[in-house]
């Protein structure tokens, strides 16, 4: 399973990603050994979605880049802002109750 993910940073940014192993790269970005954000730590994770296939998963993050896929994340973010980062601490995140919550689109 691939995964595309955005981070909440320090000052406010948003980081989009798309990842193999969620849980090893969110440990790579709070570590600081990834550029883009190692100076804008702490970072939580503030959204995930699973993809079946690492091309999927890209094209997703390529969208989420966009100013439609910005204005997605804004107000996805803006109606759960404290949920995400709560259930990447948990041990079951990436799980299939937490993916389903995270996926499950809602369209104003």
């Amino acid at each position: 399973m691939f995964y595309t993910y955005v981070i909440r940073c320090r000052d406010g940014d948003l980081y989009v990603g798309s990842a193999l192993d969620l849980r090893k790269r969110l440990a790579q970005h709070r570590a600081g050994r990834v550029r883009a954000t190692a100076y804008r730590l702490p970072v939580r994770l503030g959204y995930y979605e699973a993809c079946r296939s690492e091309l999927k998963a890209r094209l997703r993050e390529k969208q989420l880049k966009t100013g439609f896929g910005r204005a997605y994340l804004k107000r996805r973010l803006e109606d759960e802002p404290r949920t995400p980062a709560r259930n990447a601490s948990r041990s079951d995140a990436g799980g299939a109750a937490s993916r389903t919550r995270f996926t499950t689109a809602r369209y104003n």
